[in-house]
């Protein structure tokens, strides 16, 4: 744990200083008011973007190495010294925000900060992160980006920035497993974020006390859904971000006035585009928000953003095509480049429908079966398959968004770019259901259901939800997961005061193609399938007869012979 808490002091400290940075660059707000002040994770968040940018056109060409590491710190360095007057204002805000907080959010704080800390430090739950996800950040690390590496296993071209930003910023530590730390910070930046609005909350405006008890809601079904705060900080999935990032800009614009949020609201969908190819509807919030800047402001004053967004963009999609052949992978149609290293097209195909049929029965079920069922006729089975958390909150948003649609009379009271995001997530969530109905792809548009419910019924005098019981609330539920939690130490594998649990290493069967030495893992732990872990690179699960090295080096990549 004390390894795991060093990672956290330093990614916080890097991300809030490029986050500085970043709103020394995009200082953009079209409103007269100046008022508004940006939240600790805004700035972090905003930080951890500005970092992954840089870092996508690094790993395009070198490894993730401490080096490259290095090499950010050295250019934020040199932009630190020509803004350094701007960046101590910022760094003033946020010391400012540091000393007004409340005992009670420290207290409150404090037990989830250890919560988390149990968590992340103790062993990775999840099939995919042992499979793929951990693999994907050491071929990041220690190859950068290889040609045709969807060909030794199809899931290596799914590609996310998230596994760029932990590449950086979780450096390789010989013998210690360092690839969780970015997801237990995460986890711990939205709690920062929702205490604030529950515990630390102003109480003077409506609108404000409206915000804490939404809060208060999302942080309840955060705690009790187990994908969420405590399975992402156990893990290294990709989901958890999008859903900190749409809870946040759904939770500012309900409080915020317009324009608030300018440079959140066109970087942040892009960014979440490249995080998974899901959340491109989000990319309508980021058109009307440059639209909303060209006529008021004229293109001098959104071409920074724009071009910024373009430049985040840009080697996503071109690391899609190096990894697998095709730009947007694993969308197949969009396949303009012939190369000899794409991936095979009918696995393409049988992989996708393999996504969408396993989460419309959760694995329990038969696939061949339920792919001849038709909408909606297998929303039903679906949802009887679906965890009993999962269940309610599936249920809960579903009732919330058809009630908001009838309350037509309080519409009018909410920031104008609310209703954009209102729609770019129902959008989102269509596309979720049909391509790929597993609920931690989609938490963040169906909390938005019950939080703008919530926010446009709770009454200002509400005893239930009165400024004092808010806290107290929030303090009950912060002992109540630290209890939780404190229980798992009982565990010899939460056991880890120093370093983090280590990976299971599984023994490997080694095969040589073209020179080159290929592993493939053994079942451990009694798992239903193989998985790589951490094992050394290349690792990969079952060969093609067709595979073979581009070249004499593993750099050079591999393809499928016709």
């Amino acid at each position: 744990m004390a390894l795991t808490l060093l990672a956290y002091i330093f990614i916080s400290i890097i991300c809030i200083w490029a986050g500085c940075l970043f709103y020394i660059f995009f200082p953009f707000q079209l409103s007269n008011n100046n008022n508004y002040r940006k939240p600790l994770t805004i700035y972090m968040i905003s930080g951890l973007i500005l970092i992954t940018s840089i870092s996508q056109y690094i790993v395009l060409f070198f490894p993730l190495s401490l080096f490259s590491l290095f090499f950010i710190l050295f250019l934020f360095i040199l932009a630190s010294i020509a803004c350094r007057k701007r960046l101590v204002e910022h760094i003033k805000h946020i010391n400012s925000s540091f000393r007004t907080k409340k005992p009670a959010f420290i207290f409150c704080f404090l037990f989830f900060f250890i919560s988390i800390l149990i968590i992340n430090s103790g062993p990775t739950i999840l099939d995919d992160t042992e499979s793929y996800h951990i693999q994907m950040i050491k071929w990041c690390q220690e190859y950068g980006t290889v040609p045709g590496l969807a060909n030794l296993h199809l899931r290596f071209g799914f590609n996310s920035s998230w596994f760029i930003s932990a590449g950086i910023l979780c450096q390789k530590i010989n013998g210690i497993r360092s690839y969780l730390f970015l997801n237990g910070l995460l986890s711990l930046m939205l709690i920062f974020y929702l205490l604030e609005k529950i515990v630390d909350f102003n109480n003077i405006l409506i609108s404000n006390h409206k915000a804490a008890v939404g809060s208060l809601i999302i942080l309840i079904i955060a705690i009790l859904s187990w994908p969420m705060l405590r399975g992402s900080a156990a893990n290294t999935n990709y989901d958890f971000i999008s859903t900190s990032c749409i809870i946040i800009l759904f939770l500012e614009l309900s409080l915020s006035e317009k324009h608030a949020l300018v440079p959140e609201l066109i970087i942040w969908p892009v960014y979440l585009f490249t995080v998974r190819i899901i959340n491109y509807p989000l990319l309508l919030v980021t058109l009307f928000v440059l639209i909303s800047v060209y006529k008021k402001k004229g293109i001098r004053y959104m071409w920074r953003l724009f071009v910024f967004a373009l430049l985040l963009v840009t080697p996503f999609i071109c690391r899609n095509f190096i990894l697998s052949g095709y730009p947007l992978f694993p969308i197949y149609q969009i396949d303009p480049f012939l190369v000899n290293w794409k991936a095979d097209r009918e696995k393409t195909i049988e992989i996708l429908n393999y996504v969408k049929y396993y989460n419309r029965v959760n694995g329990q079920m038969d696939l061949s079966q339920i792919s001849i069922i038709k909408f909606p006729a297998w929303i039903t089975i679906w949802y009887h398959f679906l965890f009993y958390y999962d269940k309610i909150l599936v249920a809960l948003s579903g009732l919330s968004y058809l009630a908001y649609l009838f309350l037509k009379k309080s519409q009018k009271k909410y920031n104008p770019l609310l209703y954009v995001l209102f729609a770019s997530l129902i959008l989102q969530l269509l596309s979720w259901i049909l391509v790929a109905p597993d609920p931690r792809f989609a938490y963040g548009p169906l909390l938005f259901g019950i939080y703008i419910l919530v926010f446009t019924i709770t009454p200002s005098s509400s005893i239930i939800f009165s400024s004092k019981k808010i806290k107290l609330y929030g303090i009950i539920i912060s002992i109540f997961t630290f209890v939780y939690c404190a229980t798992k130490v009982k565990s010899k594998a939460y056991e880890n005061w120093v370093t983090p649990y280590p990976l299971p290493v599984p023994p490997v069967k080694t095969i040589i193609i073209d020179g080159i030495e290929l592993r493939i893992p053994e079942k451990v732990l009694n798992n239903w399938n193989p998985r790589c872990y951490g094992t050394e690179l290349p690792c990969l699960y079952e060969v093609d007869p067709r595979l073979k090295a581009r070249g004499k080096t593993i750099r050079e990549g591999f393809k499928l012979e016709k």
